[in-house]
């Protein structure tokens, strides 16, 4: 009898599901500039010298708008899902548009490390 094909890891059952969080050492505070908006600041980076001679930033600074800081604010531990729907009450969008709008906003934080997509307690890896 041949032997069954290895069982692939778990997967949530959605992109939804993830939960979307602000990444380790990223803190905020309110922005200057906006008295409604945020600042996200990474942790500074231990570069090497070659990184210090070409003067390349040690942390990531991003001042987001009231509603950079709405979805922001969401990333309390709940589902992007949940966050989605936040965002579609909140701005009167179709819940599609709001899922498109978010996950793009997220993924730009994400590309610059200032936020993290962890599954859900209770999930396999």
């Amino acid at each position: 009898m041949p032997a069954s094909p290895p069982t692939p890891a778990a997967a949530p059952a959605s992109i939804g599901a993830l939960v979307p969080r602000l990444a380790p050492g990223v803190s905020s505070e309110a922005a200057p500039s906006d008295p409604r908006g945020i600042r996200l600041r990474s942790a500074p980076v231990r570069r090497g010298w070659l990184a210090r001679r070409l003067g390349l930033a040690e942390s990531i600074t991003v001042e987001l708008d009231d509603l950079g800081a709405f979805v922001v604010q969401h990333l309390d531990g709940r589902q992007l899902d949940a966050v989605a729907a936040a965002v579609a009450e909140h701005l009167r969008l179709t819940r599609r548009e709001a899922e498109t709008c978010t996950a793009d906003f997220l993924r730009q934080l994400i590309n610059r490390r200032l936020v993290v997509v962890e599954q859900p307690a209770g999930s396999a890896p």
